[in-house]
This record gives C-alpha cells, structure tokens and sequence, in this order.
C-alpha cells in the first residue's frame, strides 16, 4: 500500500514543523505570546512525529519514494515586526500543509477500517488545526498594525 508514503511524508513533515516552532519560539522571544505558544506547538510537532512510528512499523516501507515536498527553510528567521509577520505566514503555510496530511490519512483509515490509525488522525489532526487557529489568529491581529503603521 501507498499509505506508507503518506505517513512517511507526514512524519518528515511533523518534524520539520517542530523545528520551525522551535526556531519561532527563540527567534521571536520579545513577543512573550509567540515565544511561549511557538515553544509548545513545537512539542506537539514532536509527539505527533513520534507517535507515528507506530504506523510505520504498521504499514512498512514502501519502494516506490517520492520526493520531499515540504521545502520551506525556517532555519533563517527574520528580525523586526515585518519578519515576525513573515515568519507567522510560513509557520502558517507549514501548518496547513501537515493538516492536510492528517485528513488524507484520516480518510485512508475510514476505508481501511483501521480505527487506531482514525484515532490517531483525529487527536492529532485536532491539535494541528488548533495551530493553524492560533498562527491565523495572531496573524490577523498583527498584519494590520505591521503593514499600516509607518515604520
């Protein structure tokens, strides 16, 4: 079955997204809210990442690979007010992104009839979605004083 690829793909990608919070969370620590909330998103990444060995042990390695999709270089932040706005928007596409591996692999598991797998997906598809809230909420809330405000 593909379904590995998926997992693979979701497991490197989980793993690029902690290391981008983490990144967010040391770069951006003036902004005590992105700084703490960055910091744990970032071990959410983790988990999840963690969490699905067990699928891959489930449904093996496939032969057939396909490239790294997730390009996005977080390692670089920005500084000032237009960076952190920057940095927000990546973490944000990041994020969305991993959702969406979560809900393809939640639709695998309804027709494979694989309940810990559906388990799986809805926790931590869950916990990615409230990411995405919290990145687009905040970003709402800066993006007009960043962008409107003469610098």
């Amino acid at each position: 079955m593909r379904i590995s690829n998926y997992i693979d793909y979701l497991q490197h990608s989980e793993e690029e997204l902690a290391k981008a919070f983490k990144a967010a969370s040391k770069h951006h620590v003036a902004e005590p809210d992105v700084h703490e909330m960055c910091k744990l998103f970032a071990s959410w990444s983790l988990d999840h990442a963690e969490n699905l060995n067990t699928m891959v042990d489930r449904y093996g390695d496939e032969e057939e690979r396909e490239p790294d999709r997730l390009g996005y270089s977080m390692l670089t932040m920005r500084t000032g007010s237009l960076g952190l706005l920057s940095d927000l928007h990546d973490l944000w596409l990041m994020t969305n992104e991993v959702k969406l591996v979560w809900i393809i692999l939640q639709q695998c598991a309804k027709a494979l009839r694989d309940e810990k797998l559906k388990l799986a997906c809805v926790q931590f598809g869950s916990q990615t979605r409230k990411q995405a809230e919290w990145l687009m909420m905040k970003i709402k809330h800066a993006a007009p004083q960043i962008l409107t405000v003469p610098a």
